[in-house]
């Protein structure tokens, strides 16, 4: 029942995920809570609520007092998508809110437990366009229509952190990952020996779980220095579902207009995401002045080398007859690079229990640009970052603002199959807001 009750709760915030192209080096979040976004993800070393130590680092939560907290994150995306030949398009469904919630339980002097549900990736874009000619024949078309593709990764965790004497604190948490993908799109099967390049109009959408975990380590060289490192480990996931389709425009096209083009499969998709090193140092480095420094490693390169559609109990009995069986895998190249990502913070407080913040990140794109499309185009690298906080007897509050800079890819020759993205610019912009309320009892 514990579980049911976990699942529903991470999909429910999947559910309501920001409908909009959500960018971090990938599909990562830019920091967790008010206070972690506005400091953009630098807290290894020093967060100081239960979203942000469950998100960042588990050893803090030695440090937090009995406590909860509730956090929003908002965002609001725009993008323009052009290839040559064709009118330019805008970014369609650009906001949306999705809800983390975190709890911080010390039941020792040197044990203290907790617990978080939260989104940690998040990406969804959809635009409106002609479909380019492209399939089998290279004039398989189907016409204007929406082109969607979301993935959403909610992690529900349960922490423990405790105290190596007075310098060291130790901290691991269990993770449960639930997964949703969707894509709503002309899909064309790229390495199938014998679908390879054949076009149709697919509706896939596959649910998953996996298991993950975080180990933390928090080093206190002095009363103003101090040293944070997470190491997040890969989380293979296996997610299934349906696959709807219409291959009829493809079978039109090269002169099969007889044949009926819907079909059905039960789907599966293999996903990885990636591990992941985190360290930094929080300094306090006058009386109301903290600086904050991080590098975090992440390993695309294992994770994202390609994505596998399995695609079984096939019910068109032509694709099954082209296929020359009613199972189908399918491999999409993604090719992503490893990359390292740059964290700065600083956190000033002019009064007692009042904070102003601000931050930066840097992380390349880790995709190669001639697999780059409208619907992966992960490709923001560079962010801002702001936002106050403060305290109310037990209870603070903090706000936090994020601006993923615009950012552009130009695609020549692409790599996917039959070139429909070739000769292609994707533009993106990203503005998120967060609101986080923690409170002692």
């Amino acid at each position: 029942m514990a579980r049911r009750k976990t699942v529903r709760l991470s999909l429910l915030l999947a559910l309501t995920a920001p409908d909009a192209a959500l960018l971090a080096n990938g599909v990562n979040n830019n920091g967790a809570s008010g206070r972690g976004r506005a400091l953009n993800g630098a807290t290894v070393a020093g967060p100081t609520d239960a979203i942000d130590a469950m998100a960042t680092n588990p050893a803090a939560l030695i440090d937090l007092d009995r406590s909860w907290t509730f956090g929003l994150v908002g965002a609001y995306a725009k993008g323009r998508y052009s290839k040559a030949g064709e009118r330019p398009v805008r970014l369609m469904s650009e906001f949306g809110v999705a809800p983390e919630l975190g709890l911080a339980l010390p039941f020792h002097e040197s044990l203290t437990l907790g617990l978080s549900v939260a989104p940690e990736q998040l990406r969804a874009v959809e635009w409106r366009y002609r479909d380019a000619p492209g399939g089998l024949d290279g004039r398989t078309s189907y016409g204007f229509r929406n082109h969607r593709s979301e993935f959403a990764g909610v992690r529900s965790a349960l922490g423990l952190a405790t105290r190596l004497g007075e310098q060291f604190s130790l901290g691991a948490s269990a993770g449960l990952v639930y997964e949703r993908i969707n894509l709503a799109a002309p899909y064309i099967f790229q390495s199938e020996p014998r679908l390879g390049g054949v076009k149709a109009a697919l509706d896939l959408e596959t649910e998953g779980l996996a298991f993950n975990a975080d180990l933390g380590l928090i080093y206190r060289a002095s009363d103003r220095l101090q040293f944070g490192m997470r190491y997040r480990t890969e989380t293979e996931i296996d997610s299934h579902g349906d696959a709807d389709g219409n291959a009829g425009a493809q079978f039109r096209s090269i002169g099969l207009s007889h044949v009926p083009g819907m079909f059905h499969y039960d789907a599966e998709v293999e996903t990885t995401l990636p591990r992941s090193v985190s360290a930094g140092l929080s300094w306090q480095a006058a009386d109301r002045v903290r600086l904050f420094a991080q590098t975090e490693w992440i390993n695309w390169n294992s994770a994202f080398d390609r994505l596998t559609v399995k695609l079984s109990d096939g019910t068109n009995t032509a694709v099954n007859s082209l296929a020359g069986s009613d199972d189908v895998v399918d491999h999409v190249p993604l090719d992503w690079e490893d990359r390292f990502v740059y964290r700065l913070g600083i956190e000033f407080e002019p009064a007692e229990k009042f904070w102003l913040r601000a931050g930066y990140s840097y992380g390349r794109s880790p995709i190669p640009v001639e697999n780059i499309t409208a619907l992966n185009a992960a490709i923001a690298e560079h962010t801002l970052s702001a936002g106050v906080g403060f305290m109310l007897v037990e209870t603070t509050v903090d706000i936090a603002y994020q601006f993923d800079l615009p950012s552009a890819a130009d695609v020549g020759r692409s790599n996917i199959r039959s070139g429909e993205y070739s000769n292609s610019t994707t533009e993106i912009e990203s503005h998120w807001v967060g609101v986080s309320v923690s409170v002692r009892f």
